[in-house]
């Protein structure tokens, strides 16, 4: 790949190109993981891959494509789309193991589609570049890649010294780019106290934020006892369901809701925490088909 045109001879492609080896490699163990039923694991490597993919993502974003867009317009966009749609995946096993169950086969396709857009970029879009750009907007990349390696460098950090996410997300999870105003205040990674997770949880879920509910709710699940592991995974995955509603994706929103609806049913005649199981597996025979099409509740609703 982009071995006989000379572009490796430029600082910014080799560098490039040595992180797409890196995730290539990475794409590997991953894949090994899953076909092992190791879904941590497979995570794990997914969180590794993000931290490749926030400098390179940077330098292409806004280094590179700037320069090229107005030759390869097309391009530019497909491969800018691709990056999302990378990056929409990964980026649910940012923080902990996703608990959506069509996630490992989603993130399979993942790694097709990023290994064919490696591709387009070493045989296409590389190549291009030594011929469009002079030294001058070489160095221009070359100030993004240094100004992003400081950025990530300095960026803040949380109480036990992990560096926090810096790419933004909008209300449906997915990844904006860097310092999109429409990004959306992340919640909190640690669990929440169950009445503290319970609100926050609702209240984003009435705010149009089914994918940050999600959030919440699967942070107390991972802290949960094993006892009640079931009911908070059952409600995470609802919200994830209504998730893939909201992004059109009728199908897999069933799927979560049907899952869903297996975990909870054990609560429904004796449910912790005064969640009341038993109205909310009446939303699922409900709402099945559109988890859009009524608003949820895990939070009692009032009796007037």
């Amino acid at each position: 790949m982009c071995e006989y045109c000379g572009c490796q001879s430029i600082t910014t492609v080799a560098d490039l190109t040595r992180e797409h080896d890196d995730l290539v490699t990475h794409i590997s163990v991953a894949r090994g993981h899953l076909d092992a039923g190791r879904t941590d694991a497979a995570a794990a490597v997914c969180r590794d891959m993000l931290r490749v993919l926030g400098l390179h993502t940077r330098v292409e974003e806004e280094g590179l494509f700037p320069l090229l867009n107005d030759e390869f317009p097309d391009h530019v966009l497909a491969l800018r789309a691709e990056h999302t749609r990378i990056e929409d995946v990964l980026g649910e096993a940012a923080h902990r193991t996703p608990t959506d169950p069509s996630w490992p086969d989603r993130l399979r396709a993942t790694f097709h589609l990023l290994r064919d857009h490696i591709l387009k970029e070493q045989d296409g879009m590389f190549p291009a570049a030594l011929i469009a750009l002079d030294g001058e907007q070489w160095q221009q990349v070359e100030a993004v890649r240094a100004r992003a390696e400081r950025e990530i460098a300095e960026r803040d950090r949380d109480p036990a010294g992990r560096a926090r996410q810096a790419r933004p997300r909008d209300a449906l999870g997915r990844p904006l780019p860097y310092g999109d105003p429409r990004g959306v205040e992340p919640v909190p990674e640690q669990a929440l106290p169950v009445d503290e997770a319970l609100t926050t949880a609702q209240a984003l879920l009435d705010g149009g934020r089914a994918f940050s509910a999600h959030e919440v709710l699967e942070a107390v699940w991972k802290a949960a006892p094993p006892g009640e592991r079931d009911l908070w995974q059952g409600l995470a995955q609802l919200c994830v369901g209504i998730t893939h509603a909201q992004r059109g994706n009728r199908v897999g929103a069933t799927r979560l809701v049907q899952r869903a609806t297996g975990n909870l049913r054990p609560f429904a005649d004796d449910p912790p925490h005064g969640i009341d199981v038993a109205a909310i597996l009446r939303w699922c025979e409900r709402n099945s088909a559109d988890p859009q099409a009524e608003a949820l509740h895990v939070v009692p609703v009032p009796v007037t």
